[in-house]
């Protein structure tokens, strides 16, 4: 199917391409064929990008030792999954309601300030039972310092401490060698239930930001003595 080959093509292409496929049937109208795709259930959506790697032979391979392995020995131990989330004070919806061909506008500032980073530990056992906030990216040393915390939180008790194959986890087994620490399988975001949690967490986020209107003021952040950037950080940080 031409569509299933060029998701992105476009109705005028997928119009000249069939004429020129089937040159003896009758031409129709680039309307005839927008109605043919509504027929078969195929819309118009977003377009993500997706690695090439994503669904190799390799990364499944990759996931299904994973699997074997959580099936054998994981489900019995104490698993600590970890991972990072990045937020601004600016997250909000992207969605709203309007009157039919009316576009929803939101007032915002013209800067939105730095992005506030949560590390999380959770647990399958107690869930989440350990997070750090950090106004600014989380580097190496960053982590390692998280990872440190963790550790005396976690102290003598034996766990599987799981993580994604971001740069910042890159050696950190080198720094942590008393500690059991399994990467996941790449490009496997599905397999780290922390990202269902950090799910919950925006959307809670974005509910309770909403009606918030001096976030993006500076006469508020001048009445509390401190920059715009500065309110906006304190803000997001002790709310969150």
């Amino acid at each position: 199917m031409l569509v299933e080959a060029t998701p992105t093509i476009t109705i005028r292409e997928l119009n000249h391409t069939l004429r020129q496929t089937f040159p003896g049937k009758p031409h129709v109208c680039n309307m005839t064929v927008s109605r043919a795709l509504d027929g078969e259930l195929i819309t118009l959506k977003q377009v993500h990008n997706v690695s090439a790697n994503r669904n190799s032979e390799e990364m499944k391979a990759a996931r299904v030792a994973f699997a074997q392995y959580m099936y054998e020995d994981g489900i019995h131990q104490h698993c600590v999954y970890v991972d990072e989330t990045g937020y601004n004070l600016y997250t909000c919806r992207t969605y709203g309601r309007a009157p039919w061909g009316q576009r929803v506008n939101r007032i915002v500032a013209g800067q939105r300030g730095s992005k506030v980073t949560l590390i999380a530990a959770i647990s399958n056992l107690v869930g989440l039972f350990y997070y750090e906030i950090h106004v600014k990216s989380v580097t190496k040393e960053v982590f390692k310092n998280f990872m440190t915390s963790l550790d005396s939180v976690l102290g003598p008790e034996a766990a599987v401490i799981l993580m994604d194959n971001a740069p910042c986890h890159a050696g950190i087994e080198q720094d942590f060698k008393d500690r059991v620490i399994k990467k996941l399988p790449p490009h496997s975001p599905f397999l780290n239930p922390t990202e269902n949690c950090f799910s919950v967490l925006k959307a809670t986020v974005k509910r309770q930001l909403n009606n918030i209107a001096d976030r993006c003021d500076a006469r508020a952040a001048r009445r509390h003595g401190v920059t715009l950037t500065m309110y906006r950080e304190r803000y997001f940080s002790n709310r969150y």
